[in-house]
């Protein structure tokens, strides 16, 4: 019997990892930065992102993610 997480997905990779994905409180669609070698493993760190959103202290992860073109000017 499949069992209907209440928050974010596990699946399972071809590679026989585990790939855990949420929807941050921004609506967005995050997945976790790598895979984990357990399906346990993923379900932790879903519990500690839950947990984040619920304290206020969730981070977007892409919030430092902002690409500068480099100017230099010479007068």
């Amino acid at each position: 019997m499949t069992q209907r997480r209440r928050f974010g997905t596990i699946r399972k990779l071809p590679s026989g990892r585990f790939q855990a994905r949420y929807r941050g409180p921004d609506g967005v669609l995050y997945a976790a930065p790598r895979p984990f070698e357990t399906k346990r493993d993923a379900d932790r760190w879903l519990v500690l992102k839950e947990a984040e959103i619920h304290r206020g202290d969730w981070i977007n992860p892409n919030a430092g993610k902002v690409t500068f073109e480099f100017c230099h000017s010479v007068d």
